[in-house]
This record gives structure tokens, C-alpha cells and sequence, in this order.
């Protein structure tokens, strides 16, 4: 429950089931690679955890479209 509690408050959101026992804190249940970016960030802004931003345009001061995510997109 410890480490439950922990990883759940650093951002991980993969449901993992109670059959992975203790090796929970040793790393071994499959999370989604967002999840991990999100607590790993964790510990170079002092254990507080921001949620990530999906950036899907960006425009120069001109009103300029720059960036599109979709041209992007597989």
C-alpha cells in the first residue's frame, strides 16, 4: 500500500493489479510512457508533480501558424 501510494501521487495512472505483489517496487508492471515521463519529472522539480501539456499549435507574433500537430500525426 506504501508504494501504491506513492506511485499513484507521482502521476502513474496504469491500472496494476495486486498480482504483481512486492515487486511492485522494484519497477516490473508495464505503465504507460507518459505516466513514466510524468514521475520521473517529479524529482527534478522537488517532488512536485506537474501534469504534462499537449502542445498542438504554435503561431509566431505575426498570427504565423508555425506548428500543427497533425501534419505530424501517423
Amino acid at each position: 500500500p506504501l508504494v501504491r501510494s506513492y506511485i499513484q501521487r507521482a502521476g502513474i495512472t496504469t491500472p496494476i493489479g495486486n498480482e504483481v505483489g512486492l515487486t511492485l517496487a522494484l519497477g516490473t508492471p508495464d505503465v504507460y510512457v507518459m505516466d513514466l515521463a510524468v514521475a520521473y519529472s517529479v524529482f527534478p522539480n522537488n517532488g512536485v508533480r506537474h501534469d504534462p501539456a499537449y502542445i498542438t499549435e504554435i503561431y509566431n507574433r505575426d498570427g504565423i501558424l508555425r506548428y500543427d500537430h497533425r501534419d505530424y500525426a501517423t
